[in-house]
């Protein structure tokens, strides 16, 4: 299942009007073009994002763009937002990454990343990859994940990392060999030269080169500073007694300029500022849902014509697209608007959140809903909007998510719903943690009548856990009673189950029930739309029927495990490759050798998109057709490539054992 991406992250923020163009830092960052990295860190208000919108319409190379935040700190939704932004560069890169991530066995991380540095270093034209306010992620699997990407980044790819704070990345090596450029605070500071084109030309304002020097010095050269000062300066007729009294720190020149320019603004302005800044994104219909308005009319101007007007009046904010439909407001703004509105309209604040729960609920968008409710503190609500959104946000592997909202949960809405409860328990056993918590979890998560409510799934659950114990024949027993108990609509459950309790029964040599559970995992993969275990049961049955020396039928049930992972275009996804080698090794059968090693070949380079460790077989099969034509040394180097990987990717003995019984 597709992870539901907002599309509004991956824009290029726009070059606005007002934009004091500086070309001492374009020249250094064009320099910095031929190192790995460029890192842009300073404080709020210094003008990266800006900045860099300048520089990527003039750098000379297409650029893919990712603005991250809060949400963003789970692995596989990071993963699907920078594969996004790839797309960008190059259609359709990544997709393997993607459809790791869609396996109920969870991926090897190391796998993936290499499976997406491969398909980087196949893009023919050097790009930029820029990620935005990166001080939002705080998780160390991303940093660990974008660390590997950067020691093994191809030449192809430029990484941008603009942030408020240094990000918990090896800087000090890439700096000691020379890879990395760096645009901190004292380079982005406004010279006396930028600051008077800024206030003079920019904002319409006529100061002398005396007042521009006072305030330059006042604020250090931070931009947003000037551009309050700016604002607050209009209409002012004592404007030299202004600037003598903008003095003291950065937080209470800041303080006193918010006051300074909410105050100047209709009464009906400040009320939307206020209660709009609890959005991280607005649009014009969920501004009027937050502020309880049934009727655009109630607004003055309406929630859209209101966003245009403070974009004109340069009230700190931002446009996301080019349709002027969604915007944000200034990071640093958006703070201090939230802290003014904890003092004006505190006991409002669960009814705000509450609002925007609801039109997040009803426009289908349902985790910034839960997030909206969760700061409503309405528990019973967001209990409710996460137990429906479990299950398609494990299918996603997106289980930091969950787990995240699970944490927010008092305890006592966790357990009376037990269901949810055990999605917590799944989700504690499926993102590494021990054994004996998850299955504590389950345990008071199943109490009393839920126990009988839930067999099924607790019955998945404890499957699951033997076969993680390498206990596999009370793994298949627990499971075939899952399938028995579990109701049809629970497809998550149900398509974890019947593919790991298909696989589980073929490499035991059960084949009748091998072909009924992988039947069954089929069936559910499509009516799930899980493309990845719809291909790989249909695969095993293939294999099944190769072991029973059906080979035609064999060769049909592959082509139709190849079809199913073609997409509607005609393009083969990653999982593509496990029906190419499978139709490889029934042509080496056939002895027809060439044939067999072109769909060898083919498959093994596309599975690797998916995972190296699912090319084994691929090598494996190429082995015997090298060695059926005569080439030992190319035999054994396949043989020693598929015993590589097994070694590397040590998740299952079998595989091991698969390599050395051919050896």
């Amino acid at each position: 299942m597709a992870t539901p991406l907002l599309t509004t992250k991956l824009y290029i923020p726009p070059v606005e009007p007002e934009l004091v163009s500086r070309p001492r830092l374009i020249d250094g960052l064009n320099a910095g073009l031929h190192h790995k990295l460029t890192l842009v860190s300073a404080p709020a208000g210094f003008g990266k994002t800006t900045l860099l919108s300048e520089w990527v319409k003039s750098c000379g190379r297409p650029v893919a763009w990712l603005t991250l935040d809060e949400n963003d700190n789970d692995l596989a939704r990071f993963l699907a937002y920078m594969v996004a932004a790839l797309e960008a560069i190059e259609p359709n890169i990544g997709e393997g990454a993607l459809s790791a991530f869609q396996s109920p066995r969870p991926p090897q991380i190391e796998s993936v990343l290499t499976g997406l540095i491969n398909e980087i270093a196949a893009v023919p034209t050097p790009f930029v990859l820029v990620l935005d306010d990166y001080h939002s992620i705080t998780v160390q699997p991303i940093h660990d994940a974008l660390a590997f990407l950067l020691d093994h980044l191809p030449p192809q790819m430029h990484l941008v990392v603009a942030s408020r704070t240094d990000p918990p990345l090896p800087i000090a090596l890439l700096r000691g060999r020379g890879q990395v450029t760096e645009l901190r605070q004292m380079d982005l500071r406004f010279t006396r030269e930028e600051a008077a084109t800024f206030l003079n030309e920019a904002m319409g304002l006529e100061l002398s080169a005396e007042d521009v020097a006072a305030l330059a010095s006042r604020t250090e050269g931070w931009i947003t500073g000037l551009q309050m000062a700016a604002v607050s300066m209009r209409g002012r007729e004592d404007v030299a007694g202004f600037i003598e009294a903008f003095t003291g720190s950065n937080v209470f020149v800041l303080d006193y300029l918010v006051e300074e320019v909410l105050q100047r603004q209709p009464d009906d302005i400040q009320t939307f500022l206020l209660q709009t800044s609890i959005l991280d994104r607005l649009t014009g219909p969920l501004c009027e849902a937050v502020l309880g308005q049934e009727e655009p009319e109630e607004l003055a101007a309406g929630g859209q014509a209101t966003l245009e007007l403070l974009e004109r009046s340069n009230l700190f904010i931002m446009r996301l697209d080019d349709e002027r439909r969604w915007y944000r407001y200034h990071r640093l703004f958006a703070d201090l608007l939230q802290q003014r509105l904890h003092q004006v309209y505190r006991d409002l604040l669960p009814t705000l959140h509450g609002r925007a729960s609801e039109w997040y609920e009803h426009n289908g968008l349902i985790a910034p809903a839960i997030d909206h409710a969760l700061s409503a503190e309405d528990f019973e609500r967001a209990a409710r909007l996460t137990e429906r959104a479990a299950e398609s946000t494990m299918m996603r592997s997106e289980v930091a998510t969950l787990q995240r909202w699970m944490k927010a949960l008092p305890l006592d809405f966790l357990r009376a719903r037990p269901l949810l409860g055990v999605y917590h328990a799944l989700g504690l056993l499926l993102s590494g943690q021990p054994l004996d918590l998850a299955e504590a979890r389950l345990q008071d998560a199943v109490q009393g009548d839920a126990a009988d409510t839930l067999s099924g799934e607790v019955m998945a659950f404890r499957g699951l856990i033997a076969a993680y114990r390498g206990e596999a024949r009370e793994s298949a027993e627990l499971a075939r009673q899952a399938l028995e108990l579990l109701p049809e609509e629970r497809l998550f459950f149900r398509t974890l189950v019947a593919g790991y309790l298909g696989f589980v029964y073929l490499h035991s040599g059960d084949y009748v029930a091998a072909t009924q559970a992988l039947s069954e995992a089929v069936r559910i993969g499509r009516q799930a739309g899980n493309v990845t275990i719809t291909v790989l049961a249909t695969c095993h049955l293939a294999e099944l029927a190769a072991l029973r020396s059906q080979f035609h039928e064999a060769r049909a049930i592959y082509k139709e495990a190849l079809e199913a992972a073609t997409d509607d275009r005609g393009r083969r996804q990653p999982i593509a490759g496990l029906p190419l080698v499978g139709l490889g090794g029934l042509l080496a059968e056939w002895n027809d050798l060439e044939a067999a090693t072109r769909y060898l070949v083919e498959g093994i380079e596309l599975v690797k998109k998916y995972g190296e460790s699912a090319a084994i077989g691929g090598y494996v099969n190429l082995a015997r057709v090298k060695q059926a034509q005569g080439d030992a040394q190319g035999a054994l180097e396949a043989l020693q490539t598929a015993e590589d990987i097994a070694i590397r990717f040590d998740a299952m003995k079998m595989d091991d054992s698969y390599v050395g019984a051919r050896k």
